[in-house]
């Protein structure tokens, strides 16, 4: 083997080890699902979208995680249940799922 030849087969060797890794470590900061939405936010509209249909805040209640960036909330007003789902992640942004379910008593 040449001296060219050696130094392009280490030059793409090169290459191909420092596209791997960083591509790994691409992958594993977009799977880490760091939305960076922290649950004040995820709150604050979910009480934007009460105080749009005038309903009072008062009654509004976390329930809990869902999953990484994902947060859930309870009304209990008005003699109507609604569970709200604030989620975010890198392909569609931040979302806010509101689900009536009539009567809450």
């Amino acid at each position: 083997m040449t001296a060219n030849r050696r130094y392009a087969a280490l030059l793409a060797a090169v290459f191909v080890a420092s596209a791997s890794l960083s591509s790994v470590v691409l992958y594993r900061d977009l799977q880490r699902e760091d939305c960076g939405l922290q649950v004040r936010q995820a709150r604050a509209m979910v009480v934007e979208d009460l105080r749009s249909r005038g309903q009072p805040v008062r009654d509004l209640v976390p329930s809990g995680t869902t999953g990484p960036c994902r947060y859930a909330f309870r009304y209990g007003g008005d003699g109507t249940r609604v569970d709200y789902a604030v989620s975010s992640d890198w392909m569609r942004g931040v979302s806010v799922v509101r689900h009536a379910r009539g009567d809450a008593h």
